[in-house]
């Protein structure tokens, strides 16, 4: 058994680990990372990338089908090949897989593929893939395990009638219908993305409203572009119960929180739900590091966790699960490990969901920044105003900011319709730097693109745009 000592290891090779490999490295640290599975993690191999590469190319399949006849482009009957697109999208993934090696190795970060397990607190025994153990001591461990999909109980997933999120982005065949269970940011993808390969889509989701984080007047923006896409909602509702049956259906049990119960018949139900942290198996107990109850390790905002020298980073300590905030945590955990003052902030980390429409949102909604004892000014504008939209022939959506009336000092933002997901950026930026409505509003923003829709969102709140209805201050 070999035994190595590097002065920190990286648990898991996700969007959280590596970056938080690579700037260790950077800081002058010899590091050690161990990945059970592929780099890239969840992410790239199973969660990311494959869903939006699979959007993107049912979008412009979409497009095909419906906005370019508009336009007056004929392309007669379309077609999928499905094994191309699997292979397409495969290729995506491991050219990205390929360059995050090869910073791995460029950054000078020894990779370890196995199985780690806490033996002490500072040693960890990994079962290497390729057979046999080796015993790796560091003086600073940071764990960046990632979380995984579970079935309820009593269910699981078969591939077939029952599906995890990571089985629908490799299905070659789409059912004829589909229940979709979780009405969130992964229930949406997956639901606009098996409508667009032709499937007949109904999503369930136990909120009284549609993603509780946006405003009412923006989800119902929300609410109504996906039943205009042919989406079905059914919301204030859960699964109680699943009976498959032998012709290849499943009959799901569906009771609202009324108590009303109706029996759905579906060729597969995906569950969208489920997410747990992947700590079971780490020792965590025997090395004393608190979790809650589902596993999720308990962190400051350095990362740092109840025991000293340990580090807990991304999906492993819970919701929300997002790549952008492991990787963000992971460079906080890197330098302060390497003892530079850092610490995490999460007051401008943007959240996105690639549905159809497009969502995106950052920092406080109304009902937040009015709980946190804010007198609140917003501002919209709809991207019907938008030159640039009505001439991609995407123009239903809007853009909502936030603001303190006081000081016009912008709390947050919500975007949905065409490219929210890129334009959001823009507001996470104006968060980090404390900026002013006037700072948005006066900054000139080229015309037509989809971003001068903030400038006049901005401009609303002050009752200063030009090209959109002015807002009225709100209470």
């Amino acid at each position: 058994m070999m035994t190595e000592k590097p002065d920190i290891v990286v648990i898991g090779g996700g969007p959280g680990g590596y970056p938080t490999a690579i700037r260790a490295s950077q800081l002058g640290k010899r590091v050690t990372l161990i990945e059970k599975g592929m780099i890239g993690g969840e992410c790239l191999n199973m969660g990311c990338i494959p869903s939006k590469a699979l959007l993107s190319a049912t979008k412009l399949l979409y497009e095909i089908k419906h906005k370019a006849p508009d336009m007056g482009i004929s392309t007669g009957k379309v077609s999928v090949n499905m094994n191309k697109l699997h292979e397409w999208r495969i290729g995506v993934q491991e050219k990205l897989v390929s360059g995050v090696e090869q910073l791995l190795k460029a950054n000078a970060v020894n990779v370890v593929a196995g199985t780690a397990r806490f033996k002490d607190p500072q040693k960890l025994e990994v079962s290497l893939n390729a057979g046999g153990k080796s015993d790796i001591t560091a003086e600073d461990v940071i764990i960046a395990t990632g979380a995984s999909f579970h079935p309820p109980e009593g269910v699981s997933f078969d591939g077939t009638k029952i599906l995890s999120p990571y089985q629908v982005l490799t299905m070659k065949k789409h059912p004829a219908k589909v229940l979709v269970v979780g009405a969130g940011d992964i229930g949406l993808e997956l639901a606009t993305l098996m409508k667009r390969f032709g499937s007949d889509v109904s999503i369930v989701g136990s909120a009284t409203e549609l993603l509780s984080e946006l405003d009412l007047r923006t989800a119902s923006v929300v609410k109504r572009d996906l039943r205009q896409a042919g989406i079905e909602l059914m919301l204030n509702a859960g699964i109680s119960g699943i009976e498959l049956t032998e012709d290849a259906k499943a009959r799901a049990t569906l009771t609202s929180e009324k108590g009303d119960t109706d029996v759905l018949t579906v060729n597969c139900v995906v569950f969208a739900t489920g997410k747990r942290p992947n700590t079971t198996d780490l020792g965590l107990k025997e090395v004393g590091i608190n979790t809650t109850n589902d596993g999720a390790i308990i962190i400051d905002d350095k990362q740092q966790t109840n025991v000293k020298h340990h580090y807990a980073i991304g999906d492993c300590t819970g919701p929300p699960y997002l790549a952008q905030r492991a990787t963000k945590q992971g460079i906080v955990a890197a330098e302060v490990a390497a003892g530079i003052a850092s610490s995490f902030d999460y007051r401008a980390m943007p959240r996105l969901i690639f549905s159809e429409p497009e969502i995106a949102f950052v920092g406080l909604n109304e009902t937040e920044a009015k709980a946190a004892g804010f007198d609140i000014i917003s501002g919209q504008a709809s991207f019907a105003a938008s030159g640039r939209a009505l001439t991609e022939d995407d123009a239903s959506g809007l853009v909502r900011i936030i603001a303190d009336a006081k000081s016009s000092a912008i709390l947050g933002a919500q975007l949905v319709g065409p490219r929210a997901t890129d334009l959001i950026s823009e507001m996470s930026f104006a968060l980090e730097m404390g900026s002013l409505l006037e700072d948005l509003s006066f900054t000139s923003h080229p015309h037509p693109t989809l971003p001068e829709m903030i400038m006049e969102a901005a401009a609303s709140a002050q009752g200063k745009a030009i090209n959109v209805a002015n807002s009225r201050r709100n209470k």
